[in-house]
């Protein structure tokens, strides 16, 4: 497989941990462009339908590269269907299902907000189910990232926070960050054999079957049709290629060397992604509480993942 060798030969001449950091970085990179294209995406493309399609997209894209490295491991995906069709079901159809349906029915800070509890829920479940520690620097760094994404998120003003209210869409949107979480913590229940693209080629495949009957639910119980166009095919075309494909294979290599709760603290990044590229591409205008929230994230992201550095922990 193309890919895997080129990660393989990158770490040769990179130190492992910092590769794994970069990798992290990489995928908090590609999925800051997520909340922004999908909320574009969905007047015209209802939530289900556009989960549908990324994934198939996904598929489309790293398939090919796979396909016969996966049909010489199918005694291996025989022995392991479960374990597969679980995280499959916990990533592809429960948190992009959730995260899109949640996202159609909230405001932005809210969405920003909730989508930065992923971190905490990933080293709580981490903690709670899968025996992790976490030691009290890790506990302050993310206390400090979490404030770094709240100081962006009210820009600066706490009043903001008394403006906000509470709808379907803010539980939907913490459903799926927890969906995800049990994923991250789940992933080294994969087998093995797998390379990173292999599994998510496998993951993308449970995506499509698994989404196909909620897409086709809200088409026709719902009547909720897609209004096709070029700026949607373009959406859904970034969604499948760059968060969907690429992000996720460098996020399930990314959690195979430092594991999820060090790595899960790289979510807090993708709000300062985010507020970069809005800058950068969309004209908007650096504001003061953008340099504050994105040194404290960043302090936060440091401070959560030194120790495990120094101490080798894989976590």
């Amino acid at each position: 497989m193309p890919r895997d060798r080129i990660l393989r030969r990158v770490e040769d001449a990179v130190p492992a941990r910092p590769f794994a950091y970069g990798l992290c970085a990489v995928t908090a990179l590609c999925w800051a462009g997520t909340v922004v294209v999908g909320r574009a995406a969905l007047p015209e493309i209802p939530p289900m339908a556009l989960n549908f399609w990324r994934w198939v997209v996904a598929l489309a894209a790293i398939l090919p590269f796979t396909a016969a490295a996966l049909a010489a491991k199918r005694r291996v995906l025989a022995a392991h269907w479960r374990v597969l069709a679980g995280l499959g079901a916990l990533n592809m159809t429960a948190f992009g299902g959730l995260f899109f349906l949640g996202l159609e029915h909230t405001q932005a800070i809210n969405g920003s907000i909730l989508l930065a509890t992923m971190t905490i829920n990933i080293v709580l479940v981490s903690w709670l189910f899968v025996g992790v520690g976490i030691s009290g620097l890790q506990a302050v760094g993310v206390a400090v990232g979490f404030l770094g994404i709240a100081v962006i998120a009210v820009k600066g003003d706490a009043a903001v926070l008394l403006g906000l209210s509470v709808g379907i869409g803010d539980p939907l949107l913490w459903a799926s960050t927890l969906a995800y979480a049990f994923y991250s913590t789940h992933l080294a229940r994969a087998p093995k054999a797998l390379t990173p693209a292999e599994l998510m080629t496998v993951l993308c495949f449970v995506g499509v079957v698994a989404c196909l009957p909620l897409a086709a639910l809200e088409r026709w119980a719902f009547d909720r049709p897609t209004a096709w166009s070029v700026d949607g095919a373009l959406a859904i075309g970034f969604l499948g290629l760059f968060p969907s494909a690429l992000a996720q294979i460098l996020w399930v290599a990314g959690i195979k060397r430092i594991g999820a709760t060090t790595a899960g603290y790289f979510i807090y990044t993708v709000p300062v992604f985010g507020a970069a590229m809005a800058i950068a591409f969309l004209g908007e205008t650096p504001r003061w509480y953008h340099a504050v929230g994105i040194a404290l994230v960043f302090a936060g992201v440091y401070a959560a993942t030194a120790r495990a550095g120094r101490s080798g922990q894989t976590a």
